[in-house]
């Protein structure tokens, strides 16, 4: 969660970028939590999944500025899939489900300010 908030903060700085390696990595690291996790262990898997919300938020607005011109980059970034699929583990395992409503927001929020533009 803190590479992909030093990311959403700092912009595209060098060694910043979220692969798709990344993405399974985490995924691989998510199935070794338990079930039963304290609160500072739920306020991290909390920001990790809000951090992977605001990621699709950044390749949703990029892509409607069509700024994301190379495609050997857009491949290797961590996708909206990826981000989905680690937003629904947290939220289904760990019972998180009030997060679907902050990802919904932010959406709506993205597709507001793409139709001021």
């Amino acid at each position: 969660g803190h590479w992909i908030s030093v990311r959403l903060e700092e912009g595209r700085l060098p060694n910043t970028d979220i692969t798709q390696s990344h993405a399974r990595w985490v995924f691989s690291l998510l199935s070794r939590v338990d079930d039963w996790i304290s609160g500072d262990e739920t306020s991290m898997l909390r920001t990790l999944a809000r951090g992977c919300m605001g990621l699709i938020v950044e390749r949703r607005k990029r892509h409607e500025q069509n700024t994301d011109s190379t495609l050997g980059e857009a491949s290797s970034m961590i996708d909206d899939k990826a981000c989905w699929m680690i937003i629904a583990a947290i939220t289904g395992l760990w019972g998180q489900s009030d997060l679907w409503q902050d990802a919904e927001s932010m959406l709506l929020k993205v597709e507001s300010e793409a139709a001021a533009v």
